[in-house]
């Protein structure tokens, strides 16, 4: 599990400091800046499904009448 963890923790810092190249980063803070990023990133994803899913029309079925001709 711990060599999991550290392949995790090297994929992460590798990813921050590509994009931050010119700063250096706390190890420490930049797992916690990517963690808080993806938080929020799914509570995002999570409250526009449910706005969606609130907005939309249910949809009935439109039962068509037959009217017989005599």
């Amino acid at each position: 599990m711990g060599n999991l963890e550290k392949q995790q923790n090297d994929k992460i810092l590798s990813s921050l400091l590509a994009k931050n190249s010119e700063e250096q980063i706390d190890v420490a803070k930049a797992i916690t800046m990517y963690k808080v990023k993806k938080e929020n990133q799914r509570r995002k994803d999570k409250t526009m499904s449910s706005k969606s899913d609130k907005l939309k029309p249910q949809k009935k079925p439109h039962k068509k009448s037959s009217k017989k001709k005599a």
